[in-house]
């Protein structure tokens, strides 16, 4: 069925996005150690802070921050479509599961929403999502 074909489609989608992640916290974290070590070599404070300039601009120039900050953004993408291929896959096997985990899968995603938007508000919210 056309239903269960959207489901496996979401779950692979799921499965490729936080393998992605968590591909991509390794290649950060092998990254930032890289930049860590490299800027501590014993040398003398001149020579150090050099290379750590030279280091950080090549940082921001290749945007580290920003790939950084995409990991969890891909964990949070490939959970909500794992929870939208259960609901639907759910809904095909009975209606009454389907309802439960649609209304626990709808309080979580009030709650990041709230979480995301709760910083847009209140600039002391120590609260925030990867949309924030």
């Amino acid at each position: 069925p056309p239903a269960m074909l959207h489901v496996n489609i979401l779950w692979f989608l799921s499965l490729v996005l936080s393998v992605a992640s968590a591909l991509a916290a390794t290649l950060v974290q092998q990254w930032t150690r890289k930049y860590l070590l490299t800027t501590q070599l014993p040398s003398s404070p001149q020579r150090r802070a050099r290379i750590r300039t030279f280091l950080f601009q090549g940082v921001l120039r290749f945007r580290l921050d920003t790939i950084a900050n995409s990991v969890p953004l891909l964990l949070h993408a490939s959970v909500f479509l794992f929870l939208t291929g259960l609901v639907k896959f759910l809904f095909q096997t009975d209606d009454t599961l389907g309802y439960i985990l649609l209304a626990c899968v709808v309080a979580c995603t009030v709650t990041y929403v709230t979480l995301t938007l709760l910083p847009l508000f209140y600039r002391d919210c120590p609260y925030e999502t990867p949309m924030s």
